[in-house]
């Protein structure tokens, strides 16, 4: 289990986590000592502020930005997100398949659009559940996204950004996406074998379109019907069987 620590007046609160997490109580005044010492393992750290990630190698806690998703929501419809999965033609109810720490599916829920999230990592979806407790904006569901893509569920959208191992590159990607890196190299690993199993469920239950994000350099995938391109990434569009 994750270990949780959690100062005293977060006390209710950490023990709602309880069957995911280990809970261990400190005082404010051994935080400092905590974030200074030496660790092998991801540790989770319950403040007033939240839940904050304490990875190993790092002396201070990440929190996932709400400030990001704030930011992002402001450029609405015309983004290539937005545009991607088809707004503003309409309302949309969205499965965020392969949620991360949930930035393109709380983007989309500020654009108007109804979005499910799912995440496997039971870390990674207690930080995203957290998150979405303080914007109050989506549904996060913890599973296998496969099983969110069958009966009895339907979708207008199902968008797909999964984990793909890192090239290489001399700068490094953002803090929080070495974060989540570090957390699902598993899944890295095996994105882009199931990729296109997700990719052929997506397109039987989705009513719209799927959408893929990947690099704006990665090989094209014929099945795509469009695409929509950014700066550096890009959007496959889908439609259904």
């Amino acid at each position: 289990m994750t270990p949780l620590f959690y100062l005293p007046l977060q006390r209710e609160r950490a023990q709602t986590l309880t069957p995911w997490c280990q809970l261990l109580e400190i005082e404010t005044s051994a935080l400092t000592e905590l974030l200074m010492s030496s660790r092998s393992q991801a540790v989770l750290v319950l403040d007033e502020l939240g839940l904050g990630l304490l990875m190993p190698g790092y002396r201070n806690l990440y929190r996932l930005p709400r400030q990001r998703v704030q930011r992002r929501s402001k450029a609405g419809h015309l983004s290539e997100l937005g545009k991607a999965c088809g707004l503003p033609q309409g309302h949309r109810r969205i499965l965020d398949a392969c949620a991360g720490f949930g930035t393109d599916g709380m983007t989309l829920a500020t654009l108007g659009c109804t979005v499910t999230m799912v995440e496997q990592n039971t870390l990674v979806w207690l930080l995203l559940r957290d998150l979405d407790q303080a914007l109050g904006r989506v549904t996060v569901e913890y599973g296998d996204c496969m099983d969110f893509m069958g009966d009895p569920y339907r979708w207008d959208v199902i968008y797909l950004d999964p984990m793909f191992p890192p090239r290489r590159k001399t700068a490094l990607p953002s803090r929080g996406l070495q974060h989540l890196r570090e957390l699902s190299d598993e899944q890295a690993l095996d994105a882009g074998e199931i990729l296109p199993q997700l990719i052929h469920l997506g397109r039987r239950c989705a009513l719209a379109r799927v959408v893929v994000k990947r690099r704006l350099k990665d090989p094209q995938d014929a099945q795509s019907a469009f695409q929509i391109k950014g700066k550096s990434i890009r959007f496959d569009v889908y439609l259904p069987e």
